[in-house]
């Protein structure tokens, strides 16, 4: 097969039999961890069975294991690379994971990064610094506070964070916004950025809830389209000039958290070409 796509923490049977037999379905083209990957369990994956490997992508991602990610030598074929960096901090942060992923890795030949865990700013401000990806072309980007594991267990949490929401909104308990605001100099970080220019497609979100979940997430933590907490206009329009390039494809922003003058200014300005 080109494509293998782990979904379990532990094969049947002997694990480390596991890992040794991994090289069976070598080369491979597309690889996936949906479960945690440590140092020790990447040492026994790696190897020259990678060296055709196009697209690899991890839902939950730590920085020790990114740090031999990003040093192995059978990897630098990679153009496709999708990870949730998790926060492992003391401050809830996922800076480290992200630098390790973009300063200096082998695959200098990469084109698409997807980040799919949330970015807080100084992970955003270390992307824009520390990135040495010439020929990135795609960026998809999440900011917001950098959370924990991905999807499955998301999903739970998701559930239990609705129902503290809808509690909290009853009895009309709240705590302060979500500082978007803060976002404004990483942005600026971003625009600045010589490889930015480069890319084709920009996506920024934040996760930002409709419907029902949005109104209670409204509740809780404030609205932005009520102007409660907007990224500033200037650090939005400094990105926006900084990829209006000719060979921009589609720049989405997080329509939400950004002010009605800006959206309309951008829509002018790049028409089609950018999405809220």
């Amino acid at each position: 097969p080109e494509e293998v796509r782990f979904d379990g923490t532990v094969a049947p049977g002997n694990e480390l039999e596991w890992y040794h037999h991994l090289g069976d379905a070598m080369p491979l083209v597309r690889l996936a961890f949906a479960h945690m990957i440590t140092p020790a369990q990447w040492e026994r994956i790696d190897g020259p069975h990678l060296a055709n490997l196009r697209e690899l992508t991890f839902d939950n991602l730590l920085p020790d294991t990114t740090m031999l990610l990003a040093g192995s030598q059978h990897l630098a074929a990679l153009q496709r690379l999708a990870a949730n960096p998790l926060a492992t901090t003391l401050e809830g942060g996922n800076a480290d994971t992200v630098r390790f992923l973009v300063q200096v890795p082998v695959w200098t030949d990469l084109r698409s990064l997807r980040l799919t865990g949330r970015l807080g700013p100084p992970a955003v401000r270390d992307l824009a610094e520390r990135c040495t990806l010439e020929r990135l072309e795609d960026l998809d980007v999440r900011i917001g506070t950098p959370g924990g594991p991905g999807p499955d267990i998301a999903s739970l949490q998701a559930l239990n964070e609705v129902i503290r929401l809808a509690v909290q909104a009853f009895t009309h308990l709240g705590t302060e916004p979500i500082p978007w605001a803060a976002f404004g100099p990483a942005l600026e970080a971003l625009a600045a950025a010589p490889w930015v220019r480069n890319l084709r497609r920009l996506s920024i979100t934040s996760g930002y809830l409709t419907g029902l979940l949005g109104v209670l997430s409204n509740r809780l933590y404030g609205s932005a389209e009520r102007g409660a907490d907007l990224i500033p206009d200037g650090p939005v329009r400094a990105l926006a000039n900084a990829v209006d390039t000719p060979a921009l494809e589609r720049l989405t922003l997080p329509g939400p958290l950004l002010s009605p003058s800006v959206r309309e200014d951008l829509t002018t300005r790049l028409g089609p070409r950018v999405v809220f």
